[in-house]
């Protein structure tokens, strides 16, 4: 794995219990892996954007399962009401999750899809 549930709760500051973490961070894994193009598999050294990308990536995974896999469009705290997102919920999910990516290794290299290295 390359985000352990210390780091996920100590510097991450996560509030999923381990049992969940470590559930849903396998499937984080398996899809920064998809836009690294493998480039962490086996590296000694996680970098800490890409540790910071797993354990966004892991409570968005929680938190579709906990919502039946659709995206929450609003929510009121009064009353709890709860509205889902109609729209193209697979869509939706993928752009939200490469959104995640990006936002932490887009300056690193490690989605680089060009020739060579960068």
């Amino acid at each position: 794995m390359y985000v352990d549930y210390e780091f996920y709760k100590d510097v991450y500051m996560g509030k999923l219990a381990e049992p969940i973490f470590n559930k849903h961070s396998i499937e984080a894994q398996a899809y920064l892996d998809l836009h690294t193009l493998g480039r962490l598999k086996g590296k000694e050294e996680i970098p800490i954007e890409a540790k910071y990308a797993i354990c966004e990536l892991t409570e968005r995974a929680f938190k579709l399962e906990l919502s039946g896999g659709k995206d929450i469009a609003s929510e009121t705290v009064a009353s709890h009401t709860i509205h889902y997102s109609d729209n193209n919920e697979n869509a939706t999910k993928q752009s939200e999750e490469y959104r995640i990516v990006r936002k932490w290794l887009a300056t690193t290299g490690l989605m680089y899809r060009g020739v060579g290295k960068c």
